[in-house]
């Protein structure tokens, strides 16, 4: 059977601005027909654009994060498949920290224990949220919205489309973002773990530069964009800001892994891997390789996709580990 080609587009809305991928389904794979980064006073211009050719009827998905986002694993007994949504959203009622009511819920399978019990993955934001986002998206312009998910799902979704059906192992993936830091532990069921890394950030080691130097936070990110600058008392000063900055992502790596563990026991991970705009920060790979006794590599989202015009642009390539969240909302 033919697969039409259509047009989807994700957005990854931030406080600060919005970015964007557009994908064209070949039938075969996907084209990347359009990438963007915006702040907040382009993002009209954006609205205006998806309300025009080539671009009006694409599929709109968007992301949404909340502090009262869970996603956690719930053991419940078989039950027939029609009251089964009913019995995980009482399951989930302990950690949701409020009534099951006012929670949007949704769980998929994950394993079948052999004794009676099944696991559930179970993914949950308030209700509330999700219109509060769903309007602020409308005011923008960026609607009707076939979808909006946590960013933590659409990080996963990407990292699923590229390892297709190879997975011998389940996996962290860390997005290491300007503003914000997401730690993910999957397998080929899907998400099964994740936690935001607080205090870690790009911003973060820019204000902390910033504060140890006694220089502006401008200053401070073009001096740790660029190492060639750096000389004498300076570059003591940044080596050491970076190597604490290095130690705190180190800890929390490790304080994540801790909670996975208590709730999945027997299930260890055995690789890491790093995306998100601040990821290819000059030595952080190979510090991560020292200390974390794992396997750590860099994740390209756009391994697989057919580049198109994109293929030699340099914008791009300086952007594309900052689109992770985008394109995971963008594909199907």
């Amino acid at each position: 059977m033919l697969v039409k080609n259509t047009l989807s587009i994700g957005f990854d809305v931030g406080n600060t601005g919005l970015k964007m991928v557009c994908l064209k389904n070949m039938g075969n794979g996907y084209r990347l027909m359009a990438h963007a980064e915006l702040d907040t006073t382009n993002i009209s211009h954006m609205a205006k654009l998806i309300k025009k050719k080539p671009l009006k009827g694409a599929i709109l998905r968007a992301n949404i994060e909340d502090p009262s986002i869970k996603i956690r694993k719930v053991t419940i007994p078989k039950v027939p498949p029609e009251e089964k949504n009913e019995v995980v959203k009482w399951a989930a009622k302990d950690f949701l920290g409020g009534p099951v009511d006012e929670f949007v819920i949704k769980s998929l399978p994950f394993l079948d224990t052999g004794v009676g019990d099944e696991d559930h993955i179970v993914y949950a934001a308030l209700k509330s949220a999700v219109a509060k986002q769903t309007e602020r998206l409308k005011e923008m312009g960026f609607y009707p919205l076939s979808v909006i998910e946590p960013t933590t799902v659409a990080l996963a979704h990407a990292a699923q489309f590229v390892r297709g059906k190879q997975w011998e192992e389940r996996t962290a993936l860390i997005a290491l973002g300007k503003l914000d830091c997401f730690f993910l532990i999957l397998d080929e069921k899907g998400l099964l773990f994740s936690r935001p890394l607080g205090g870690v950030s790009g911003d973060a080691l820019t204000k902390q530069i910033a504060r140890n130097l006694g220089i502006s936070e401008n200053e401070a990110e073009i001096l740790k964009k660029d190492s060639s600058t750096w000389s004498g008392e300076v570059e003591k000063k940044i080596q050491n800001t970076f190597q604490h900055f290095f130690t705190r992502l180190e800890m929390e790596i490790e304080r994540s892994m801790e909670i996975y563990f208590n709730l999945y026991a027997g299930l260890p991970v055995q690789s890491l891997l790093m995306t998100g705009g601040a990821s290819k920060m000059d030595g952080l790979i190979d510090y991560l390789k020292e200390n974390i006794k794992m396997s750590v590599n860099l994740f390209d989202p756009f391994k697989l996709l057919d580049l198109g015009i994109f293929s030699k642009d340099p914008t791009f390539e300086e952007k594309r580990y900052s689109l992770a969240t985008a394109l995971g909302l963008a594909l199907d």
